[in-house]
């Protein structure tokens, strides 16, 4: 037989061993990769937040907020009527009224521990958070809360504060500032 009759044959060969399916070895199993302590770490914290936020929910099922109490109580000591305060009406004893409400609900209600948000309270007034923001803060001077205002003040508003007093007291004119 010829080298090249010889080499036919070869392939032939390793060709029916490779289609016909009964040479054919099973794939290795593969080792599982080890996981890496970063995803088990990232897991565990999803987890144990889902379980807190559903545990959180049942607990404001169970006990929810009385947010609307506060506004019948603040109505009835003003002589309206809640649904004078949850409406769109702007005179002024409503007014009044309403902020009155926005500053109880922020400094009486806590949600896990915090106060009630801005935002939330806008919501079931309808309103927009920075008309609730406003009258938080008006009510809060009204009472004379200082510390609560200056505690809500955002940052760079409290950086801008110190500035203006720094410069005051060092005697020179304050820097001009827009607002």
């Amino acid at each position: 037989m010829s080298a090249l009759a010889e080499q036919h044959e070869r392939w032939v060969g390793a060709r029916e061993r490779l289609y016909s399916g009964k040479h054919v070895a099973a794939p290795k199993a593969q080792r599982p990769r080890p996981v890496s302590p970063f995803v088990v770490d990232t897991l565990a914290r999803r987890e144990a937040a889902k379980k807190a936020r559903e545990e959180a929910i049942a607990w404001l099922r169970k006990h929810p907020p009385h947010w609307s109490a506060i506004v019948k109580q603040v109505a009835k000591k003003h002589g309206l009527k809640s649904s004078d305060l949850l409406g769109p009406a702007r005179f002024k004893k409503i007014v009044a009224a309403r902020n009155e409400a926005y500053y109880r609900l922020r400094t009486e209600i806590t949600v896990n521990r915090a106060p009630l948000s801005f935002p939330m309270i806008a919501k079931r007034f309808k309103k927009d958070h920075s008309s609730v923001l406003h009258g938080f803060y008006k009510h809060a001077a009204l009472v004379g809360d200082t510390n609560e205002v200056i505690h809500s003040i955002n940052r760079s508003h409290r950086e801008r504060l110190t500035l203006r007093s720094f410069e005051v007291a060092r005697g020179s004119e304050p820097l001009q500032t827009l607002e």
